[in-house]
């Protein structure tokens, strides 16, 4: 990847970061529950800083 893009990651290396299959990122791409995607022509990717505060809204305080 270029220095222009080494703030994202592609689909691929976002879903083994976080665990879950591709699959379920284009599912919550289509559900609008996901970290927002950047499409560069086929590509997807993502934004580090932008999956950061995504998975920061995700966090659950103890009951």
């Amino acid at each position: 990847m270029t220095d222009l893009l080494k703030d994202y990651l592609p689909r691929s290396e976002l879903a083994a970061a976080i665990g879950y299959c591709e699959k379920t990122l284009i599912r919550w791409e289509r559900d609008g529950q996901g970290p927002p995607p950047t499409r560069v022509g086929r590509k997807v990717l993502y934004l580090k800083s932008s999956v950061e505060k995504w998975l920061l809204s995700r966090e659950r305080r103890a009951a």
